[in-house]
């Protein structure tokens, strides 16, 4: 099970496509944002079991991103950190291991939207999102599950394919 998860205008999509491809991966993208805690739930319970069945790549998890865009683009808390915990929890009973690719390039990167349209309240408090994402991915990894940084601009395509097929040998 891979999540790879970041900022909007990181890397994420493209990278997600790229992947499914190359490793033959089941691509899940929710792009529905949850409206309650038991949105989450259901979500939850609903792909664990597919991502215990086949290997699976995540656009985006909503104990990861929600609890970030929420509170900062709309003002709602969905989730306490007793909740996170509980998803992350969940897997774990499943016999989950997720790696989550944390798609990170430079500021100045993710802050260049050009013309790309953006959820009302990203463009506006892009570096509020920014550093909820950097403290999110701390605590996973100290908490959770492994983290692996993605800085397209640096690192490459193919050394971020062999550090995550590393964790899935």
């Amino acid at each position: 099970m891979l999540i790879v998860e970041g900022c909007d205008n990181a890397g994420k999509t493209t990278l997600v496509a790229q992947l499914s491809a190359d490793l033959r991966l089941l691509t899940l993208n929710n792009r529905q944002r949850p409206l309650t805690l038991q949105d989450s739930k259901d979500y939850l319970h609903l792909t664990a079991p597919l991502a215990s069945r086949f290997k699976t790549i995540f656009d985006r998890w909503q104990p990861i991103s929600e609890p970030i865009y929420g509170p900062i683009c709309r003002g709602v808390h969905l989730f306490s950190p007793q909740d996170i915990a509980y998803q992350h929890y969940y897997l774990q009973e499943c016999k989950l291991k997720p790696v989550i690719i944390y798609c990170r390039p430079s500021d100045g990167k993710i802050l260049n939207f050009g013309d790309r349209e953006q959820m009302e309240g990203v463009i506006e408090n892009a570096k509020k999102i920014i550093d909820g994402y950097d403290r999110m991915m701390a605590w996973i990894e100290d908490q959770w599950f492994p983290v692996v940084r993605y800085d397209y601009e640096h690192d490459t395509y193919d050394s971020l394919k062999e550090k995550v097929l590393g964790y899935h040998k």
